[in-house]
């Protein structure tokens, strides 16, 4: 395991650092940990996106603005901005893999996380302790 923990397993761990605020490590159920987890941090894609459609915001409002303030040249130029934002979300929508199947409803639950899996890498490293088996009923807690 030459690689460093990834961003779900550092959100699970301060999840359960967070659980566990008084310093005694007691056993939770995931849906506990997911819980207290919040929003997962964005990766790099995401990132971009949301850098993406900032300044596309930005940039249509201001030929808008030159629209209302009679010039008719920046009429064409929304047109073409419009067109070229849809076709990026093509490439972005075609280009990038599908999300896992996971059970997890909203983002702030997890929905890109696997709690089974991130757990089990987890107990692999020897950081966190884990019961688990088929159905409800599965523990985890953090080991000191």
């Amino acid at each position: 395991m030459s690689r460093g923990l990834g961003i779900r397993q550092r959100a699970f761990l301060s999840a359960l650092a967070r659980l566990d605020g008084d310093g005694v490590p007691r056993w939770r159920t995931p849906a506990e940990v997911l819980a207290v987890m919040g929003p997962l941090p964005l990766g790099r894609a995401e990132r971009a996106e949301r850098h993406f459609d900032r300044a596309d915001r930005a940039q249509l409002a201001h030929l808008r603005e030159l629209v209302a303030a009679g010039y008719q040249f920046a009429v064409g130029g929304i047109a073409v901005h419009e067109d070229r934002i849809a076709e990026r979300e093509r490439r972005w929508r075609w280009g990038t893999p599908q999300a896992p199947n996971t059970a997890r409803i909203s983002r702030r639950a997890g929905e890109a996380a696997n709690p089974s899996r991130v757990l089990a890498l987890l107990a692999k490293r020897g950081l966190v302790e884990r019961e688990a088996h088929c159905g409800p009923g599965s523990r985890v807690r953090l080991l000191k």
